[in-house]
């Protein structure tokens, strides 16, 4: 996700959302999948918000969440997004 959201993002992109929509657009699914993997452990291993900020910039992350919304809670709204983007679909379905 670190590709999506550099820090010249809002160069690209209008909004946050719209990052998101891109990121999912030109993710193939199994990469998807692996970010529903990836995002839970990321916030396991980061006990502080510190270490999670931290964490998330050593990954390219070079921007903040949305107003109002913690990069904990923000990564937690991706992750479901993800998901519904996906609806259940198995790995490698419509990466062919």
């Amino acid at each position: 996700m670190g590709g999506y959201f550099h820090q010249d993002f809002s160069h690209e992109c209008s909004s946050h959302r719209e990052a998101i929509d891109d990121y999912l657009q030109g993710m193939p699914d199994e990469d998807l999948h692996r970010a529903l993997l990836e995002i839970p452990e990321l916030l396991a291993m980061a006990g502080s918000d510190k270490d999670l900020t931290r964490a998330v910039r050593a990954l390219g992350m070079g921007v903040r969440p949305p107003n109002g919304v913690s990069l904990r809670q923000w990564l937690l709204d991706v992750a479901h997004i993800i998901r519904r983007h996906l609806g259940g679909r198995p790995v490698g379905d419509g990466d062919r």
